[in-house]
């Protein structure tokens, strides 16, 4: 029970060796990381963007990331589309995650959106399905951007990384 600091008199940088406990000493009070960074985006399947911005912000094990793209070559070939994440989707948390598609220039696909991550726990993907009702998963063939218009994407997810 004692302050560390004042409100006019702080200190600057802190340096742990280990975590800190907010508001209790329990187990699940305790943040041990606190990462942010930059990754690159890939698509499965075929097909490329340029990638003007892509970030996340990782609070222990919950992870939000985000990209604005361009498509430039393409998303043509057949399967499921899959788009990288910069960690990989903690096994328990199989199918738990949630994203949105901000904003897509002239794309062919207004009816799909983000479900979340990839059905197959521990990889570092994400997949779209269909929101008219059929909740199928989107094929690379059905995704199509105009090449050179921009793609927002954003979502949240755990990871065990």
């Amino acid at each position: 029970a004692v302050d560390l600091g004042a409100s006019s008199v702080r200190f600057k940088d802190l340096y742990l060796g280990g975590g800190a406990y907010l508001g209790g000493t329990g187990a699940s009070n305790k943040l041990e990381d606190y990462e942010e960074g930059t990754w690159t985006p890939t698509i499965s399947g075929g097909g490329s963007f340029s990638i003007q911005n892509a970030t996340y912000t990782k609070i222990g094990k919950l992870v939000y990331a985000g990209f604005y793209a361009n498509n430039t070559t393409g998303i043509t070939s057949t399967g499921q589309l899959l788009i990288s994440l910069p960690f990989a989707v903690s096994p328990g948390n199989m199918y738990h995650g949630s994203g949105a598609v901000s904003y897509v220039g002239n794309a062919n696909w207004g009816q799909y959106g983000v479900s979340g991550i990839t059905p197959y726990s521990g990889n570092a993907l994400m997949y779209f399905h269909k929101l008219n009702g059929s909740a199928s998963a989107v094929s690379n063939a059905e995704f199509q951007i105009i090449s050179g218009k921009p793609f927002i994407c954003g979502l949240v997810y755990q990871t065990n990384a």
